[in-house]
């Protein structure tokens, strides 16, 4: 069974939302990849049965995974000699994963995200002025917010912390 990891074959939204949860890992030095992206029905189902009626520990839960759709990734952090290890800051991970649209499946697969439904916007204009007000006194913004995209709902939390 082929493992894909090519973000290219996930939804266009989940790309970006991956793309975006793999610059803020880099920012906040987080050595980590994309372990596997799209699923065939075939691998979905041999994965299933490893831990179950094939040797091995139990690695997924369905036989329907959202990355069937095209619409989840596992992680995998990365050893100082760039090799795979599942030990790593899954805590810090799954915070920016959730600042970019991602849903995270711990305590249960924490490797995995998917596409929580969210659409990531760019700030709008209206919006700039008050996150910039937000830094002049100190309020952090969202991570997300240093590569110019939050997602919405992110901001209208925001506004109605500070601004209500």
């Amino acid at each position: 069974m082929t493992r894909i990891n090519d973000i290219d074959e996930l939804k266009p939204q989940m790309k970006k939302k991956v793309e975006k949860l793999l610059q803020l890992a880099k920012e906040n030095d987080l050595k980590v990849v994309v372990f596997e992206t799209y699923r065939s029905q075939e691998r979905q189902n041999w994965l299933y049965e490893q831990g179950r009626t094939r040797p091995g520990r139990i690695v997924t839960w369905t036989k329907n995974s959202r990355h069937k759709q095209r619409e989840a990734v596992d992680m995998v952090f990365l050893d100082k000699n760039g090799n795979y290890t599942w030990n790593g800051d899954w805590n810090k991970l799954i915070e920016l994963g959730e600042q970019c649209g991602l849903y995270n499946l711990a305590p249960k697969e924490k490797a995995h995200f998917q596409d929580n439904g969210e659409a990531l916007y760019e700030i709008p204009d209206w919006g700039k002025p008050v996150v910039e007000k937000m830094k002049e006194k100190g309020i952090s913004t969202p991570p997300t917010e240093k590569a110019g995209n939050i997602p919405i709902y992110q901001l209208i939390k925001i506004f109605e912390k500070y601004f209500s």
